[in-house]
């Protein structure tokens, strides 16, 4: 359930290109595993390799407040900006 008291954002995933490192629980220090790598397309659940172990991508990630930024923001209307 989202918490609409923080800052988020809901992900709608449309079969976007992807480029992600992946850590899976069963890398640890006694048995380290490396890190996985994919590009690639759909990547709505990941499995490991080693363990066999599946995950869900999120569809909400916690946004982080920040004063300044090297990139160019999107600006997002809210329902109560559209129109004005």
């Amino acid at each position: 359930m989202t918490d609409w008291t923080r800052p988020s954002v809901f992900v709608q995933y449309k079969g976007t290109d992807i480029c992600l490192d992946f850590h899976c629980i069963c890398d640890t220090e006694d048995e380290p595993a490396g890190v996985g790598h994919y590009d690639g397309y759909d990547a709505y659940a990941l499995q490991c390799g080693r363990c066999g172990r599946i995950y869900e991508m999120p569809q909400e990630l916690k946004l982080t407040l920040v004063e300044e930024t090297a990139f160019t923001p999107v600006v997002v209307e809210t329902d109560d900006t559209e129109g004005d």
